[in-house]
């Protein structure tokens, strides 16, 4: 585990076993963070939540790695250490870089790839399942579907606004409206999430928005692009491999409840809810672990 000046910096508890790799993609370069197994070993590639990094869940990766795993997390346009060559950027965009990132991985370590996210890289996961065969599993954490109008409950503003279709839709047209007026204004994380839930840990919490290489907010016309996005793949039978949602029972911001409605949405040959118990949110931090064990024993079951 590393210390807290080693999460700060960015450091990786084995340098040994860990490189960086460049791709091009739609929106430029994109880095790879890399922890290698061996070629033939199963892969992993990550995609992580919002406004974070592969880096940033070091720990649950690379514990995934010497499990024999090989593991790429890419740092989506925008994010982490992937060059700020473009200013705004949308949710498809980022569907071509996991696009991207999953031809490297089959290319680098074989055929054996999963995919896991959170949040927002569970919504990628889920999204790129339906779009590439090739992919042998997926493990979305907190999996959000924004057309949904029971999101709203994953927001701060869940307890005030009802859970209305109409409302929500309105809540929809007023967002991309603005997005159109302001597409450059920054909306802060903690606008729209109680961030204060978000971790038990104060040492990681705090991480979270001292990161040098994390965001503070992003462009509403990033969040206007979520809106618009096409998910349609995750309930029209596009997606032809086992999906193994990872859903913590506590979660004090995706409400079990929630969880179980996009879980039935789901079409695949195999789905499954992996359960967790406790009331963590991000549990890829501070419960890895656990988590890494229950991936590796699912991964080794499918393949």
């Amino acid at each position: 585990m590393r210390t807290k000046m080693d999460r700060m910096l960015n450091n990786v508890s084995r340098p040994d076993c860990y490189e960086e790799a460049i791709i091009e993609s739609v929106t430029g370069p994109l880095v790879l963070s890399i922890w290698k197994s061996r070629h033939g070993d199963p892969t992993v590639l990550f995609i992580p939540g919002t406004k974070t990094h592969p880096l940033f869940y070091e720990d649950f990766l690379n514990q995934l790695a010497m499990k024999n795993v090989n593991v790429i997390g890419l740092h989506l346009v925008g994010h982490g250490k992937s060059p700020r060559v473009k200013g705004l950027y949308t949710y498809n965009e980022m569907l071509q870089n996991g696009l991207d990132a999953i031809q490297y991985a089959l290319d680098r370590f074989g055929s054996k790839l999963f995919l896991v996210g959170s949040s927002l890289g569970g919504i990628l996961c889920a999204d790129l399942a339906g779009r590439d065969s090739r992919i042998k599993g997926i493990f979305p954490h907190n999996l959000l579907v924004p057309s949904l109008p029971e999101s709203i409950v994953v927001t701060r503003f869940g307890r005030l606004i009802p859970r209305n279709k109409y409302i929500y839709k309105a809540i929809v047209k007023f967002v991309l409206l603005s997005a159109f007026l302001f597409p450059r204004m920054q909306i802060p994380f903690s606008f729209y999430l109680e961030d204060k839930h978000i971790y038990k840990n104060k040492e990681i919490f705090e991480l979270f928005y001292e990161d040098p290489i994390g965001l503070i907010d992003y462009p509403l016309y990033f969040l206007a692009s979520l809106f618009r996005a096409d998910l349609s793949n995750i309930s029209n039978g596009s997606i032809n491999c086992p999906v193994i949602m990872l859903v913590v029972k506590g979660d004090p911001i995706v409400p079990f409840e929630y969880n179980k409605k996009v879980f039935q949405m789901i079409k695949s040959p195999k789905k499954e809810m992996l359960l967790f118990e406790g009331s963590q949110h991000f549990i890829l931090n501070e419960s890895y672990e656990r988590v890494a064990e229950e991936v590796v024993l699912k991964i080794s079951e499918i393949t």
